[in-house]
């Protein structure tokens, strides 16, 4: 999405954002989108 300023456009005007705030809110999604990582047990290491 992020790198289709159309899409863009799109999702900054449904929420009524600027491109700019709606393509760092984006980026800072993507940074852990699955959550944090698992815990190692101790036979990882």
């Amino acid at each position: 999405m992020i790198g289709h300023p159309d899409h863009l456009s799109l999702i900054a005007v449904c929420e009524n954002e600027s491109r700019a705030r709606v393509r760092f809110n984006l980026l800072n999604q993507m940074i852990a989108p699955c959550g944090p990582p698992p815990e190692k047990s101790p036979l990882d290491e």
